[in-house]
């Protein structure tokens, strides 16, 4: 697990702990101590060695952030809800991969690949379209996910290859929804705005 994974989990237990993000917690409807258990497990069994099957290698803290995500996606909300942040999952895929495939045609080798710049991407348009602590956090993280697989088809495929990215992308949409729902205090025209589309179960 590299340096920045482990940096973004912290952050966000210590956000979770200090109750910085009660708001968005209401969102995943999951507890302060069930919210820091899951961050926790995510890094700690990411300790265990890659594990491979058939074509397919992960670490067993990768596997459980992606379940997580897919879970809330399948079983969590409304059904309308579920399916919209799905289509915003395949748009925000379907962009990333585009650049991606643009850059590679042009040869510049740092936007061929999944970086940090798709990951505040991927966060920053999760958030604008959801404007959902829960559906903003999976949508960013499983449309790099997405991205990530496709980029591998052809060879064994390497869950944790985008991991930190897709980590960084969740992060980042949740942090600034907490942020701005701290903001938002007193209703304002940027209130109303905020609220006007928001995916809420």
């Amino acid at each position: 697990m590299t340096i920045l994974s482990i940096s973004t989990l912290v952050i966000l237990a210590v956000l979770v702990l200090l109750g910085l993000s009660n708001r968005a917690l209401k969102d995943f409807r999951t507890g302060t101590i069930a919210s820091f258990i899951l961050l926790a497990l995510v890094g700690l069994l990411n300790l265990i060695p890659t594990i491979t099957m058939m074509a397919v290698s992960f670490r067993v803290g990768v596997l459980l952030f992606y379940g997580f995500c897919i879970f809330n996606f399948i079983f969590r909300g409304k059904a309308g809800n579920r399916g919209i942040a799905f289509l915003i999952t395949i748009i925000i895929a379907g962009i990333i991969y585009g650049a991606t495939a643009l850059a590679n045609l042009f040869g510049s080798t740092f936007f061929a690949g999944l970086n940090f710049v798709y990951a505040i991407a991927a966060g920053l348009l999760a958030l604008g379209f959801t404007k959902n602590a829960k559906y903003s956090f999976i949508s960013a993280a499983t449309s790099i996910l997405i991205v990530s697989i496709i980029l591998q088809i052809g060879g064994t495929v390497n869950l944790t290859a985008g991991f930190e990215w897709a980590l960084l992308a969740s992060a980042i949409s949740v942090v600034l929804y907490g942020l701005l729902s701290t903001v938002q205090t007193k209703p304002s025209r940027m209130s109303y705005y905020f609220e006007i589309g928001r995916l809420e179960d």
